[in-house]
């Protein structure tokens, strides 16, 4: 099993709270969390529960893998890339697409 990353979870909060120009004080105001509790996250001296991650993520309008995948920049570009992809798909197409991308992820070896 994959350790879970609460340092980069925590640089990720970090940028995305500067980028909305909070202060620690007023997200974790708005989080209903201690300052000192979101300062130890950022800085990944601390775990999050989900509820606290789902929180976070809320005040800071981004989905909750924006925030857990912040730090994994080709991940969150991979994502988005198939998400572009797919808007506009209705469910049979989507269904369509996930069967089609798991037969390449089966043979991406041999491609």
């Amino acid at each position: 099993m994959n350790n879970i990353d609460y340092k980069s979870i925590g640089k990720t909060i970090r940028r995305l709270r500067l980028e909305h120009g909070f202060t620690q004080e007023e997200l974790s105001e708005q989080c209903g969390i201690s300052t000192s509790y979101l300062g130890y996250v950022e800085r990944g001296a601390r775990s999050l529960s989900l509820v606290t991650a789902v929180k976070i993520s809320g005040c800071l309008h981004v989905s909750l893998d924006t925030l857990i995948l912040g730090g994994m920049e080709m991940s969150n570009n991979f994502f988005a890339s198939i998400e572009k992809a797919a808007q506009g798909f209705d469910e049979e197409k989507r269904e369509r697409m996930i069967r089609l991308f798991k037969i390449l992820v089966e043979n991406a070896d041999d491609m």
